[in-house]
Protein backbone atom coordinates (compact mmCIF):
# COMPACT_ATOMS: atom_id res chain seq x y z
CA UNK A 1 0.00 0.00 0.00
CA UNK A 2 1.16 3.62 -0.47
CA UNK A 3 0.34 6.80 0.56
CA UNK A 4 -2.22 7.68 -1.72
CA UNK A 5 -4.24 4.46 -0.75
CA UNK A 6 -3.86 5.08 2.95
CA UNK A 7 -5.47 8.70 2.43
CA UNK A 8 -8.20 7.48 0.73
CA UNK A 9 -8.92 5.17 3.24
CA UNK A 10 -8.09 7.83 6.11
CA UNK A 11 -10.89 9.82 4.88
CA UNK A 12 -13.56 7.35 3.69
CA UNK A 13 -13.22 6.09 7.59
CA UNK A 14 -13.13 9.68 9.03
CA UNK A 15 -15.75 11.07 6.75
CA UNK A 16 -13.31 13.87 6.82
CA UNK A 17 -13.76 14.48 2.99
CA UNK A 18 -12.81 18.25 3.44
CA UNK A 19 -8.98 16.87 4.15
CA UNK A 20 -8.45 15.88 0.43
CA UNK A 21 -9.21 18.02 -2.48
CA UNK A 22 -11.69 15.61 -4.09
CA UNK A 23 -13.14 12.14 -4.50
CA UNK A 24 -11.33 11.93 -7.88
CA UNK A 25 -7.93 12.04 -6.97
CA UNK A 26 -8.13 12.25 -3.36
CA UNK A 27 -4.97 14.91 -3.31
CA UNK A 28 -3.80 15.74 -0.02
CA UNK A 29 -5.01 18.56 1.52
CA UNK A 30 -4.57 17.86 5.39
CA UNK A 31 -4.86 14.37 5.84
CA UNK A 32 -1.16 13.81 4.78
CA UNK A 33 -0.59 15.48 8.73
CA UNK A 34 -2.73 13.28 10.58
CA UNK A 35 -0.67 10.30 8.61
CA UNK A 36 2.10 11.72 9.25
CA UNK A 37 1.24 11.82 13.11
CA UNK A 38 0.12 8.37 13.65
CA UNK A 39 2.71 6.96 11.81
CA UNK A 40 5.72 9.37 14.77
CA UNK A 41 3.12 7.86 17.65
CA UNK A 42 3.93 4.26 16.50
CA UNK A 43 7.33 4.98 16.39
CA UNK A 44 7.05 6.56 20.12
CA UNK A 45 5.18 3.34 21.04
CA UNK A 46 6.66 0.34 20.15
CA UNK A 47 10.91 -0.82 18.56
CA UNK A 48 9.64 -3.29 15.76
CA UNK A 49 11.90 -5.82 14.18
CA UNK A 50 12.81 -3.42 11.51
CA UNK A 51 13.76 -0.23 13.92
CA UNK A 52 16.93 -1.16 13.95
CA UNK A 53 19.41 0.00 11.04
CA UNK A 54 23.21 1.20 10.39
CA UNK A 55 24.04 3.94 8.67
CA UNK A 56 27.57 4.13 6.90
CA UNK A 57 29.37 7.77 7.55
CA UNK A 58 32.25 8.81 6.25
CA UNK A 59 34.54 10.76 8.66
CA UNK A 60 37.49 12.84 6.76
CA UNK A 61 40.84 13.74 8.64
CA UNK A 62 40.06 16.41 11.88
CA UNK A 63 36.81 15.39 11.90
CA UNK A 64 35.23 14.54 15.28
CA UNK A 65 31.36 15.02 14.89
CA UNK A 66 28.68 12.55 12.96
CA UNK A 67 25.57 13.95 12.86
CA UNK A 68 22.37 11.36 11.96
CA UNK A 69 18.74 11.28 10.56
CA UNK A 70 15.91 9.95 12.10
CA UNK A 71 17.78 8.49 14.78
CA UNK A 72 16.66 7.45 17.74
CA UNK A 73 19.36 6.00 19.65
CA UNK A 74 22.61 5.29 19.05
CA UNK A 75 23.35 1.63 20.02
CA UNK A 76 26.84 0.65 17.98
CA UNK A 77 29.69 2.62 16.67
CA UNK A 78 31.88 0.17 14.52
CA UNK A 79 35.14 1.96 12.61
CA UNK A 80 36.93 0.87 9.50
CA UNK A 81 40.49 2.75 8.27
CA UNK A 82 40.06 3.73 4.92
CA UNK A 83 42.10 5.31 1.96
CA UNK A 84 41.02 7.52 -0.82
CA UNK A 85 41.09 5.38 -3.94
CA UNK A 86 42.76 7.10 -6.63
CA UNK A 87 43.51 4.77 -9.28
CA UNK A 88 41.61 2.22 -11.26
CA UNK A 89 37.96 1.98 -11.62
CA UNK A 90 35.10 1.38 -9.11
CA UNK A 91 33.38 -2.20 -8.07
CA UNK A 92 30.21 -2.70 -9.20
CA UNK A 93 27.50 -3.15 -6.26
CA UNK A 94 29.84 -1.34 -3.72
CA UNK A 95 28.72 1.57 -1.88
CA UNK A 96 31.29 4.81 -1.99
CA UNK A 97 31.34 8.78 -1.12
CA UNK A 98 33.19 11.21 -3.92
CA UNK A 99 35.60 13.36 -2.09
CA UNK A 100 37.18 14.81 -4.89
CA UNK A 101 36.15 15.73 -8.93
CA UNK A 102 37.67 17.39 -11.51
CA UNK A 103 36.12 16.01 -15.03
CA UNK A 104 35.03 12.45 -14.23
CA UNK A 105 31.18 11.85 -14.90
CA UNK A 106 30.03 9.90 -11.72
CA UNK A 107 26.56 10.05 -12.54
CA UNK A 108 27.16 7.09 -15.55
CA UNK A 109 28.47 4.97 -12.80
CA UNK A 110 25.56 5.01 -10.82
CA UNK A 111 25.88 8.90 -8.58
CA UNK A 112 23.33 10.97 -8.61
CA UNK A 113 25.35 13.85 -9.05
CA UNK A 114 28.88 14.95 -9.29
CA UNK A 115 29.36 16.80 -6.14
CA UNK A 116 31.80 15.84 -3.34
CA UNK A 117 30.22 14.00 -0.32
CA UNK A 118 27.44 12.23 -2.76
CA UNK A 119 27.43 8.92 -1.69
CA UNK A 120 25.96 6.44 -4.01
CA UNK A 121 25.89 2.59 -4.93
CA UNK A 122 28.23 1.91 -8.44
CA UNK A 123 26.21 0.37 -10.99
CA UNK A 124 29.17 0.85 -13.74
CA UNK A 125 32.90 1.01 -13.76
CA UNK A 126 33.66 3.70 -16.35
CA UNK A 127 35.31 6.67 -14.60
CA UNK A 128 39.45 6.31 -14.01
CA UNK A 129 39.74 7.01 -10.74
CA UNK A 130 42.85 9.80 -10.10
CA UNK A 131 43.88 12.34 -7.33
CA UNK A 132 41.89 15.07 -8.64
CA UNK A 133 38.88 12.25 -8.70
CA UNK A 134 38.91 9.95 -6.09
CA UNK A 135 36.28 8.12 -4.01
CA UNK A 136 36.29 6.11 -0.61
CA UNK A 137 34.62 2.68 0.05
CA UNK A 138 31.77 3.48 2.75
CA UNK A 139 30.81 -0.40 2.83
CA UNK A 140 32.53 -3.08 3.57
CA UNK A 141 32.64 -7.17 3.75
CA UNK A 142 31.97 -9.39 6.58
CA UNK A 143 35.46 -10.44 6.68
CA UNK A 144 37.18 -6.87 6.51
CA UNK A 145 38.99 -6.05 9.43
CA UNK A 146 37.46 -2.78 11.65
CA UNK A 147 36.99 -2.22 15.77
CA UNK A 148 33.69 -1.53 17.92
CA UNK A 149 34.51 1.99 19.45
CA UNK A 150 33.57 2.51 23.34
CA UNK A 151 31.17 4.53 24.53
CA UNK A 152 31.47 6.84 27.33
CA UNK A 153 29.49 9.39 28.75
CA UNK A 154 30.40 12.96 26.82
CA UNK A 155 31.52 14.61 30.44
CA UNK A 156 34.30 11.49 30.32
CA UNK A 157 35.40 11.97 26.65
CA UNK A 158 38.10 13.01 27.54
CA UNK A 159 39.16 11.71 30.75
CA UNK A 160 38.79 8.77 28.67
CA UNK A 161 41.71 8.98 26.19
CA UNK A 162 45.19 7.94 27.18
CA UNK A 163 48.10 10.24 28.12
CA UNK A 164 49.26 10.79 23.78
CA UNK A 165 45.42 11.22 23.18
CA UNK A 166 42.94 14.63 23.26
CA UNK A 167 40.00 15.76 21.77
CA UNK A 168 42.55 17.97 19.40
CA UNK A 169 45.40 15.85 18.50
CA UNK A 170 44.29 13.53 15.52
CA UNK A 171 44.12 9.89 16.33
CA UNK A 172 42.93 6.89 15.80
CA UNK A 173 38.92 7.40 16.78
CA UNK A 174 38.80 5.26 19.86
CA UNK A 175 36.12 6.43 22.14
CA UNK A 176 32.37 8.62 21.74
CA UNK A 177 29.52 9.90 23.05
CA UNK A 178 26.37 10.97 21.96
CA UNK A 179 26.74 14.30 21.10
CA UNK A 180 24.45 18.04 21.55
CA UNK A 181 23.36 18.78 17.85
CA UNK A 182 20.66 20.73 18.88
CA UNK A 183 20.20 25.15 19.25
CA UNK A 184 18.13 27.61 18.66
CA UNK A 185 18.61 27.60 14.57
CA UNK A 186 17.20 24.34 14.98
CA UNK A 187 13.24 23.77 14.19
CA UNK A 188 11.03 21.06 15.50
CA UNK A 189 10.80 19.32 11.89
CA UNK A 190 14.47 19.28 11.50
CA UNK A 191 15.12 15.15 11.29
CA UNK A 192 18.67 15.32 12.57
CA UNK A 193 17.68 13.91 16.14
CA UNK A 194 21.34 12.11 17.54
CA UNK A 195 25.00 13.05 16.15
CA UNK A 196 28.21 11.65 17.86
CA UNK A 197 31.09 13.13 19.19
CA UNK A 198 34.64 11.29 19.02
CA UNK A 199 37.91 11.47 20.03
CA UNK A 200 40.70 11.55 18.96
CA UNK A 201 39.71 13.59 15.97
CA UNK A 202 40.11 11.42 12.62
CA UNK A 203 43.74 11.28 11.32
CA UNK A 204 42.66 10.23 7.88
CA UNK A 205 39.59 8.54 6.54
CA UNK A 206 37.27 6.19 8.21
CA UNK A 207 34.08 4.74 7.89
CA UNK A 208 31.82 4.40 10.75
CA UNK A 209 29.05 2.20 10.94
CA UNK A 210 26.65 3.25 13.27
CA UNK A 211 24.26 0.79 14.76
CA UNK A 212 20.70 1.78 16.46
CA UNK A 213 17.00 2.48 16.47
CA UNK A 214 16.34 4.75 13.21
CA UNK A 215 12.59 6.10 12.41
CA UNK A 216 11.12 5.29 9.10
CA UNK A 217 11.21 8.19 6.53
CA UNK A 218 7.44 10.10 6.58
CA UNK A 219 5.59 9.22 3.92
CA UNK A 220 4.90 12.38 1.80
CA UNK A 221 4.39 11.65 -2.05
CA UNK A 222 1.41 9.24 -3.20
CA UNK A 223 2.90 6.76 -4.32
CA UNK A 224 5.89 6.75 -0.94
CA UNK A 225 5.59 3.27 1.64
CA UNK A 226 7.61 2.26 4.26
CA UNK A 227 7.62 -0.49 6.68
CA UNK A 228 4.15 0.31 8.10
CA UNK A 229 2.30 0.93 4.86
CA UNK A 230 3.74 -2.68 3.76
CA UNK A 231 3.67 -4.50 6.89
CA UNK A 232 0.85 -2.95 9.32
CA UNK A 233 -0.88 -0.67 7.08
CA UNK A 234 -4.27 -1.29 9.14
CA UNK A 235 -2.35 -0.54 12.09
CA UNK A 236 -1.32 3.15 10.59
CA UNK A 237 -4.47 3.52 9.85
CA UNK A 238 -5.50 3.38 13.22
CA UNK A 239 -2.74 5.77 14.83
CA UNK A 240 -3.81 8.09 11.94
CA UNK A 241 -7.95 7.84 12.90
CA UNK A 242 -6.55 8.20 16.90
CA UNK A 243 -4.30 11.54 15.70
CA UNK A 244 -7.94 12.81 14.32
CA UNK A 245 -9.90 12.05 17.33
CA UNK A 246 -6.89 13.87 19.22
CA UNK A 247 -7.71 16.88 17.86
CA UNK A 248 -11.75 16.52 18.41
CA UNK A 249 -10.60 15.63 22.27
CA UNK A 250 -12.74 12.89 21.85
CA UNK A 251 -11.48 10.90 24.94
CA UNK A 252 -14.00 7.99 24.10
CA UNK A 253 -12.64 7.78 20.37
CA UNK A 254 -9.37 8.11 21.54
CA UNK A 255 -9.43 5.08 23.96
CA UNK A 256 -11.28 2.91 21.23
CA UNK A 257 -9.00 3.33 18.96
CA UNK A 258 -6.24 3.19 21.55
CA UNK A 259 -7.74 -0.05 22.06
CA UNK A 260 -7.60 -1.33 18.52
CA UNK A 261 -3.89 -0.26 18.07
CA UNK A 262 -2.57 -1.63 21.25
CA UNK A 263 -3.96 -5.11 20.35
CA UNK A 264 -2.12 -4.90 17.63
CA UNK A 265 0.91 -4.05 18.50
CA UNK A 266 0.81 -6.54 21.04
CA UNK A 267 1.60 -8.99 18.66
CA UNK A 268 4.10 -6.64 16.80
CA UNK A 269 6.19 -6.82 20.56
CA UNK A 270 5.50 -10.38 20.67
CA UNK A 271 7.50 -11.05 17.06
CA UNK A 272 10.57 -8.98 17.64
CA UNK A 273 10.83 -10.61 21.76
CA UNK A 274 10.37 -14.40 20.01
CA UNK A 275 13.35 -13.24 18.12
CA UNK A 276 15.28 -11.87 20.84
CA UNK A 277 14.87 -15.01 22.77
CA UNK A 278 14.53 -17.80 20.28
CA UNK A 279 18.65 -18.42 21.02
CA UNK A 280 18.82 -18.29 25.13
CA UNK A 281 17.88 -21.65 26.78
CA UNK A 282 19.14 -20.88 29.33
CA UNK A 283 18.55 -18.34 32.37
CA UNK A 284 21.35 -16.50 34.50
CA UNK A 285 21.00 -16.72 38.02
Amino acid sequence: MNLLALRTLFTTFSGRYDLVVDTVDYANNGADFFIQGGQKLLESLVVTPKSQARSLKLVEQSEATVNLTNCQAVQEVWARARTAMTSGTLTVGQRYEIVARSIEDFVADGAADDVVGTQFTATGATVTLTTLDSVVRIDYDLDEEGYLMNPVDRTDLEVELGEDQSLVEEGEPFYYAVNVDRDIDVVESDPTVRGIVFGPPANGYYTFTIVGIFRFTLLDGDTDSNYWTDEHAVLLLYASLYTLESFYRNTAGMRDWMNAITTILFGVEADKVEEEIHNIDQMRG
